[in-house]
This record gives C-alpha cells, sequence and structure tokens, in this order.
C-alpha cells in the first residue's frame, strides 16, 4: 500500500471518505497544527465542497454547471438570478444526486417559464432532497405539486412570490404528510386566496407543520385562528400582520407554547402598550424566545420595548426594523444586558445617536443600522467594531414610509 506523508498528496477518493465520515471542524481543530492547516487549504476544492451558491448575474449557466460537475459532494444549492437555469437543473440531476437542500431565486428559463418535466425531474433524481425553495421562480404546476405530494423526503417547501401557484396546487403539498416547513413570506395579490381558503390550507398542515413563514395581508381571523392552533409550531414569522388584534395575541401566547423564533411585522392594529400585555405577560412566553423580530411597529415605544426585553433573556437574534417609535438611546439601558445576542436589526428607528455600548456585547457577531442612525465609517474606527459584521441599509430598503 502507498504510504502519503502530506495529507494534500492523497488520492481524492480518499479526501472524499474523510469528509464525508469527519466532521470538517473537528478535522481542523483536534488534529495536529500542520494536518489541521493543509485540510483547511484543500477542503476549499470543489470534490470536497458542500454548499455551493450562484449569482446569475456574476457568472454563466455553462460555467456553473462546470462547477457542479466537479462537486460530488455538494448538500446544498443556491441559485440567484439565473436566467438560463434549465441545463443547471439538468446537470444537478446527473452529478450532484446527494444534494438535501435546492434554493431558486428569481430564475428562469431564459425569461420564460421553466418547464415542469425538468422540475419534476429534480423531484425524482435528488432521493435526499429535503428542502425546495422556488422564490419569485417562474414554473408551470399542472402535475409537479402533485409529485411533490408523493415525495416523502421533502420536508420543507418555500413558494413564496409565485404568480402560477394556486390554491390547488398548495393543497397538494398540505396532503404531504411529511412536510414540516411551509414558507410563503411574500404573495402576489394575484392569485386571490380568501381568508377561509388560507385557513383550510393550514388546517391541512396543522398536526405536523414546525415552522411556518406566513404573508398575512388580506387574511384575518380564520387563518390566524388555525396558526395558533399549530401547537408544533417552534418557527412563526407574519409579515403584513395588518390584521393582527390584541385577542388573537392572547390566544398566541396560550396557544404556542414551542416557539423558538417569532417575527411579527407591520401590526397596525394594535395599540401602545398592548403587545406586551398581551403577549409577554406570561413571562414563560418570553423566556422561550431565541429570536424574536418586532418589524415596522409603529406604536412600539421605548418604555414597551423595554419590558419585553427583560422577559426575553435569552435571546440571540432582534430586529427592530422600522419601529419608528423606538430610539437606540431609549433601549440601550436595557439591550446591553442581552449578552446573548447574536445579530441585531437597529434600522430605520427613531432619530437615534448611536451608542459603542452596544458594539461591547460579547456575543455579537452582526450588526445591522442604516444610514442615519450613524455614520459607517466614524463606527469602524471604533477599536468595539473590528469583529463586526455590520450591514448599512438604504432607504430603498426601507418597506414601509
Amino acid at each position: 500500500m502507498k504510504n502519503y506523508n502530506n495529507i494534500q498528496s492523497f488520492l481524492s477518493e480518499m479526501l472524499t471518505k474523510i469528509s464525508s465520515n469527519v466532521n470538517e471542524k473537528d478535522l481542523c481543530n483536534n488534529t495536529p497544527f500542520l494536518v489541521g492547516k493543509n485540510w483547511k487549504n484543500i477542503s476549499i476544492h470543489s470534490i470536497l465542497l458542500k454548499n455551493y451558491s450562484f449569482e446569475g448575474k456574476a457568472v454563466s449557466s455553462r460555467d456553473i454547471c462546470f462547477m457542479l460537475h466537479n462537486a460530488p459532494q455538494l448538500k446544498s444549492v443556491n441559485l440567484v438570478l439565473v436566467d438560463d437555469v434549465v441545463p443547471v437543473l439538468r446537470e444537478i440531476c446527473r452529478s450532484n444526486s446527494n444534494i438535501e437542500k435546492l434554493t431558486m431565486k428569481k430564475c428562469s428559463s431564459q425569461g420564460n417559464l421553466i418547464p415542469e418535466t425538468v422540475l419534476i425531474n429534480v423531484l425524482l433524481s435528488l432521493r435526499n432532497l429535503q428542502s425546495l425553495e422556488l422564490k419569485q421562480t417562474k414554473f408551470t404546476s399542472h402535475k409537479f405539486f402533485e409529485t411533490i405530494s408523493l415525495q416523502s423526503n421533502i420536508t420543507s417547501i418555500d413558494v413564496s412570490l409565485n404568480e402560477h401557484v394556486t390554491l390547488g396546487d398548495l393543497m397538494m403539498v398540505a396532503h404531504n404528510s411529511r412536510i414540516l416547513e411551509f414558507k410563503m413570506s411574500r404573495r402576489y395579490k394575484t392569485p386571490k386566496i380568501s381568508d377561509q381558503e388560507m385557513a383550510h390550507l393550514i388546517k391541512a398542515l396543522k398536526q405536523q407543520i414546525t415552522l411556518l413563514h406566513m404573508d398575512m395581508c388580506g387574511l384575518g381571523n380564520y387563518t390566524y385562528n388555525e396558526i395558533f392552533s399549530c401547537s408544533n409550531l417552534n418557527d412563526l414569522k407574519l409579515n403584513n400582520a395588518i390584521n393582527l388584534g390584541v385577542e388573537l395575541l392572547c390566544k398566541m401566547s396560550e396557544c404556542l407554547r414551542n416557539i423558538r423564533n417569532l417575527k411579527i411585522e407591520g401590526p397596525s392594529t394594535i395599540g401602545e402598550g398592548d403587545l406586551y400585555k398581551a403577549l409577554f405577560a406570561d413571562p414563560t412566553f418570553g423566556h422561550q424566545l431565541e429570536t424574536l423580530k418586532l418589524e415596522y411597529y409603529s406604536s412600539l415605544s421605548d418604555k414597551e420595548c423595554c419590558e419585553i426585553l427583560e422577559v426575553c433573556p435569552n435571546l440571540k437574534k432582534l430586529s427592530l426594523k422600522g419601529s419608528s417609535k423606538v430610539t437606540i438611546e431609549g433601549i440601550c439601558d436595557v439591550l446591553v444586558n442581552a449578552t446573548g445576542l447574536t445579530l441585531l436589526n437597529l434600522a430605520f428607528l427613531g432619530i437615534s445617536t448611536f451608542s459603542s455600548n452596544i458594539l461591547k456585547l460579547p456575543s455579537l457577531d452582526v450588526l445591522i443600522i442604516d444610514q442615519t442612525s450613524c455614520e459607517l465609517n466614524n463606527l469602524l474606527t471604533l477599536p468595539e467594531a473590528c469583529h463586526l459584521k455590520i450591514i448599512q441599509l438604504t432607504k430603498k430598503n426601507k418597506k414601509f414610509g
């Protein structure tokens, strides 16, 4: 047997075997220094890559196919703005049968609908596929969703902003008893789905679903009541929650006892102080939260925000984006005690003077701000900011107002 004294001289088959059976982080951190260092260097080789993300404007479909062909160990592929996605999908079927997650965002077939035969072939070829995201992607769907309903391996689906998806299509998905995650976080006004129809869809999903991301625009009590009957939910996003009232908030607090990640966007009918009284009066609800996003909540005040933060001691991610009454000065004293935060979004708050004390949060990795809260260049000069990823949003990123 041939001896190898340098990990970089190993045969590709041997490296693939190592990569398949050993955690990469453990391999890099728990082996002798030179081995770990060399592994970090070779682990970026295409044959060992587990995740690929392609921006269609930056790379051609032909080049994407070449890279996919040379990356047989891929587990996740993300395709964004790929205008000629059909040959890419065919290459995935040929070369990447181990894929578990496939995301397509704003993709098409040279500006036209993707033939459903191509997508059906993806479903039938990728037997390990668990998550399929088709955000703003144009495709025909006569038999596609029927095929999904027969695939027991798929547990997560995203059909956000797809004008060709009908209620009948969604009901087929709901009848797949393995669907645990359903995402429709943004919807077009057409095709129109009524409150009762959407409630019927959620009812069909509620026995098993653990994650639900919904655009609630035009939906009311029927749908909310069915959502709050989904007792297994641990991740809930309610975008455009215009019709979310106090009584419904009380029901959410009572019924959703497993929620870890919660987003409520644009609850315009909830008055000042009502959110805390209805949702967080029972402190156990706040204690279980790891992610809280209260975005574009126009009635949220500094006082109420502080009260909410005090009963949510285990937060790792917090977003107050667009809650225009909240100021950084008003919540800073409470915010600096949230020592577990890894992500903080303070974009588009009330007129604020940025406090550098926020940068001292020991676990903070990502800070999202806007152009009015502080000057990015000034912030980057602070020594506390050297380890942070700082994202600065512009007015075009603002949803309301």
